[in-house]
């Protein structure tokens, strides 16, 4: 019989660093993650919508096997201008970048990502299966300087 996890997929918050100018970094700090952006991100548009994450597959909190893809979709009204995704393990110190805003980390290279209407649709699946039940953490931010909360 295949071990079950319990999976939860949500919105996390986002961390920023004063005064920071470049590109888009994913960095794991102690317990809690980062990241970078440039503060200057908002478009000084009207839109006042942040993205949102949701379509779970399975959803939050199903036992899951070692081996089950976890899916969900990132949208918005208008347009992302960065998406990250990261993994953390329950009962463990260890966590995980998954999609960097431009690709999939190797351990998670089995994964997808494929356009839907106003986003995109994630598959992850990790290499050698989930070592104990992932909580899967998203960050997404659109044009106008909106995240999802």
């Amino acid at each position: 019989m295949a071990d079950i996890l319990n999976a939860v997929v949500e919105p996390m918050a986002l961390y920023e660093l004063a005064d920071f100018v470049g590109t888009v970094d994913a960095l794991v700090v102690g317990r809690k993650y980062d990241i970078v952006i440039d503060p200057r991100i908002g478009s000084g548009s009207d839109d006042e919508t942040a993205p949102t994450v949701d379509n779970f597959d399975p959803p939050a909190g199903t036992p899951i096997s070692r081996t089950r893809r976890l899916g969900f979709d990132v949208k918005d009204n208008g347009t992302l201008r960065l998406t990250a995704v990261l993994v953390e393990f329950d009962g463990t110190s260890l966590y995980e970048v998954a999609w960097d805003g431009m690709a999939f980390s190797p351990l998670y290279a089995d994964s997808t990502r494929t356009t839907v209407t106003g986003g995109h649709r994630y598959e992850l699946r990790r290499t050698g299966g989930w070592p104990v039940a992932p909580t899967v953490r998203v960050v997404a931010i659109d044009t106008a300087g909106n995240e999802a909360t």
